[in-house]
């Protein structure tokens, strides 16, 4: 799959609204900016129909929106702003 960069800046954008994206355009992810902090975060559809966050390191979320587990909304558990790590944050 080829990768493609985009002209447009990020969507500016809370986990709410980040949230209705996935449900709307059938993606399992959207990449957004934070409203509030304007730094880039990744919500994802997990298999089992729960939502993860990955958002940058340092970024202390609030908190956890849309009932998301706090596995969902800890970088740690889900690998961080590096991406490492299982979709379910199990090592």
């Amino acid at each position: 799959m080829p990768l493609t960069v985009s002209d447009h800046p990020a969507l500016r954008m809370n986990v709410a609204e980040a949230k209705q994206r996935p449900d709307i355009s059938g993606l399992p992810f959207v990449f957004f900016a934070d409203d509030t902090t304007g730094r880039g975060n990744v919500l994802y559809h997990c298999y089992d129909g729960h939502y993860g966050l990955i958002s940058p390191s340092g970024q202390q979320p609030g908190p956890p929106p849309l009932a998301l587990s706090r596995r969902e909304t800890d970088p740690a558990a889900v690998g961080g702003a590096t991406g490492r790590g299982t979709p379910t944050g199990r090592p």
